[in-house]
């Protein structure tokens, strides 16, 4: 067995799993724990050991980060910046089972997205190779986590972000500043830093008073944020040495329950 941990608050929480086929390495009385946690406080930091360390079998997960390298440009940034790369698409989870929506445009409101609100944005699908079997397990890990114990259904959108720094410009992880995303909860995974500096993930609550302040650093730490009770941001990313290529790849989940 392997220890998880996880960061609520100032506090460090140690506790022990034993993976499971399925990727359920916490018992249920550890996932309503957790549950209660995002319910009070509003986000928790899970460290790399939590999640990343169980994913298999590890040539899917070699191809699965390895896909960030080959994600489009995302034409529709307002500062006509070249420095956001993306994937996104759409899935279903009902009864236990997770499956892919057919394409569809991602859509916010001005009101979540003061900056790209308003418009529907067409970006392409994620990869099959992607999805099956490492994406897959990586949502359903997540959604034992928002849901112990119950088979309620979700709807999740999935967005593979590559941030890109240069010489030329800084890379914006979120230029739309402290927002809510209009989810009932976020998951943020880093896939990799290299070569920047920045890229502070911040959470805030309702009055803007700042809660918590942390930097990703290492493949597979995670931040699962209760969206209907605090905010979040991201600040920019720059590269530490400009002749060199510096970017920051996350995975982006937002789960929104049946209305």
């Amino acid at each position: 067995m392997r220890p998880w941990i996880a960061y609520y608050g100032n506090t460090l929480l140690s506790c022990f799993h034993q993976l499971q086929p399925n990727v359920r390495v916490m018992s249920v009385q550890q996932t309503i724990a957790i549950k209660g946690y995002l319910q009070q406080q509003g986000y928790l930091h899970l460290g790399t050991g939590s999640l990343w360390q169980q994913l298999s079998p590890k040539a899917a997960l070699a191809t699965f980060k390895a896909s960030w390298n080959a994600l489009p440009m995302d034409r529709y940034l307002q500062d006509s910046g070249t420095y956001r790369y993306r994937r996104y698409s759409v899935f279903q989870q009902n009864n236990g089972k997770i499956i892919q929506l057919p394409t569809e445009p991602h859509y916010q409101s001005i009101h979540y997205n003061h900056v790209h609100g308003g418009i529907y944005r067409h970006y392409s699908d994620i990869l099959p190779e992607v999805i099956y079997p490492v994406l897959e397990q990586i949502m359903a890990w997540n959604i034992a986590l928002i849901t112990p114990g119950t088979s309620r259904n979700w709807r999740i959108q999935c967005h593979q972000f590559r941030i890109v720094a240069s010489k030329a410009e800084v890379g914006k992880p979120s230029p739309e500043g402290i927002h809510q995303d209009g989810a009932d909860y976020v998951s943020i995974l880093l896939l990799e830093r290299k070569n920047v500096r920045g890229g502070c993930n911040t959470i805030y609550n309702e009055a803007g008073d700042l809660l918590y302040r942390t930097t990703l650093r290492q493949t597979g730490e995670l931040i699962l944020i209760n969206d209907k009770k605090v905010w979040h941001g991201v600040s920019p990313v720059e590269a530490e040495d400009k002749t060199r290529e510096a970017y920051r790849d996350v995975l982006v989940m937002t789960f929104h329950a049946p209305r």
